[in-house]
């Protein structure tokens, strides 16, 4: 009887604390991205487009989209706690972050080169997309109690190494290469770690999942493992 109650405390502090704040500063990053395409277009005739910057821009929103559906993998995380809260905050604040860097300021009065912006921002855009995957990996391992590496963690590496090399470099044909190389592995990472909570024989096996090495269960854009009681 302890342990139902507990397990319900902690699933409401996770449906009306954790998903909220979660979801809140993603929710920001989503508006900020898409108010800063709107202006894009409102502006195109005092900006210089640029086609890497729109890519990165589709995939940024992409991105968000994805992350607002992977906070659901950790609503069966035990004993909920501030430090727990803080951790999972870490990846929302870096795409807050990138969105915000990534495009340029609009006034409509001054020129603005996105070309320009797209270069001159790619250290710190790419940077911190470098680190998302790591701290993706250290915040899952900390909330999921699972610190093992597979598939999951080798894209993880492939796209490190990409966002590195694109932080790195100012020059466009690799830039061009490495966005182009990009688009299948990143079909391919979704579709291998994508699940349709929409389907209820998959909740189902979901719920009734245990923790053990040998049963992993795919969390929402993840390999990690769910934790039960």
């Amino acid at each position: 009887m302890i342990s139902v109650a507990v397990a319900n405390s902690n699933l409401e502090y996770f449906n009306q604390i954790v998903l909220v704040t979660y979801l809140v500063i993603l929710g920001l990053a989503i508006t900020n991205g898409v108010r800063h395409i709107a202006e894009i277009i409102k502006y195109r005739h005092e900006s210089r487009p640029y086609f890497l910057h729109t890519f990165w821009s589709i995939t940024l929103l992409i991105f968000l989209f994805q992350f607002a559906e992977h906070v659901w993998g950790f609503r069966q995380v035990s004993n909920w706690n501030q430090l727990h809260l803080l951790a999972l905050m870490i990846n929302p604040l870096l795409l807050y972050l990138a969105t915000e860097i990534l495009f340029p300021n609009y006034d409509g009065r001054s020129f603005v080169d996105v070309r320009f912006h797209y270069y001159h921002k790619r250290r710190w855009f790419f940077g911190i997309l470098a680190v998302l995957p790591v701290a993706n990996f250290v915040t899952d391992s900390f909330l999921l109690r699972d610190w093992s590496v597979g598939s999951y963690e080798f894209f993880s590496l492939v796209f490190i190494g990409i966002f590195i090399v694109l932080a790195m470099t100012e020059r466009p044909v690799l830039h061009v290469v490495l966005s182009t190389i990009n688009v299948p592995v990143f079909i391919i990472f979704s579709v291998l770690f994508s699940t349709n909570y929409a389907d209820p024989d998959y909740r189902d096996r979901t719920n009734s999942a245990k923790t053990t090495k040998n049963t992993p269960v795919f969390v929402v854009n993840d390999a990690r493992k769910i934790i039960t009681d």
